[in-house]
């Protein structure tokens, strides 16, 4: 079935993970499914009657284009809620995400 369609990821990010083995890992995934993978891109418009989707470059490497579609699955980026970024829960990241212990889901402060 793989042969009869053709899968585009987006994603904003410079790699498909932020931990270079399994982004390594995935990457090979990819290409085996034959999944053109778009980074440091971000969809920026979807015309839904039209069946296009209008990604654009948010960093180096990345590309302005449109793609059409039969199926869209867009994901919004993760991000912690604004209180939490700013406030001392926060691990400081640019998604605000907070430190917590992988056994008990306690914050670590």
């Amino acid at each position: 079935m793989l042969n009869n369609i053709d899968v585009h990821l987006v994603v904003p990010t410079p790699r498909l993970f932020g931990i270079p083995v399994i982004a390594d890992n995935l990457h090979k995934v990819a290409a085996e499914y034959g999944i053109t993978v778009h980074t440091n891109t971000e969809v920026r418009t979807v015309d839904a009657p039209g069946h296009k989707v209008a990604i654009t470059s948010v960093g180096a490497g990345g590309s302005d284009t449109t793609l059409a579609y039969d199926l869209l699955q867009a994901v919004p980026r993760q991000s912690a809620p604004d209180w939490v970024k700013t406030s001392p829960l926060s691990s400081g990241d640019t998604n605000g995400y907070v430190e917590v212990d992988n056994h008990t889901m306690q914050h670590l402060r």
